[in-house]
């Protein structure tokens, strides 16, 4: 017996698109070319990496800073490409080595027009009293780029509140990725 209708049978197949790093050398596996920028200078560490990755990574160390309050930082120096209205996704890991007088580590996605002029910042906050000691931790923050973005740049910063003693924080940080967020595609067929 021959069939005269056919079946159609809708088949969802979601292909994922990889989405460019945008801040690249973020795993540190030989050096820290491009994640030089900010107010604490960092230095590449090639034995101690977060297991994603080799054993390189970046340590920001701050030491005998006599201040009442404020933020230090770095990261990567160049900005990149984005597109207002997508979400952007930056992620790391980091560990702990010591942390005199610090609070908080912050996160953060800085968005600028085309021209470079500053539009807003994302920022996430981690508090120091919440990390262990000596541990890589991964991280994972999304920031929506805002209307009229055109440049985006990734930074971490320390904040830290003292009464004028020494400040003595070691950090390290390793597998920095910053990227648009993937896009989920959709094919269809019949059968």
């Amino acid at each position: 017996m021959k069939c005269n209708k056919c079946l159609g049978v809708l088949i969802f197949v979601p292909l994922i698109i990889n989405a460019q790093e945008l801040e690249p050398n973020g795993n540190f596996d030989s050096d820290i070319t491009g994640w030089h920028c900010g107010s604490v200078a960092p230095t590449w560490i090639n034995n101690d990496g977060a297991n994603l990755s080799g054993a390189g990574s970046l340590q920001h160390t701050v030491t005998a800073i006599n201040a009442n309050s404020g933020s230090l930082g770095g990261g990567y120096c160049n900005f990149s490409s984005a597109t207002a209205g997508k979400n952007y996704i930056f992620k790391g890991s980091y560990k702990l080595l010591s942390a005199d007088e610090v609070e908080n580590l912050v996160l953060q996605v800085f968005f600028y027009t085309q021209n470079e002029n500053y539009i807003d910042v994302f920022t996430d906050i981690i508090p120091v009293s919440t990390i262990t000691l000596n541990q890589w931790t991964s991280f994972t923050v999304t920031a929506s780029a805002p209307a009229n973005t055109g440049n985006i740049i990734s930074h971490v910063n320390y904040e830290f509140t003292t009464t004028g003693n020494p400040i003595n924080w070691v950090i390290r940080w390793d597998d920095m990725s910053l990227k648009q967020e993937k896009s989920v595609i959709f094919m269809n067929g019949f059968e």
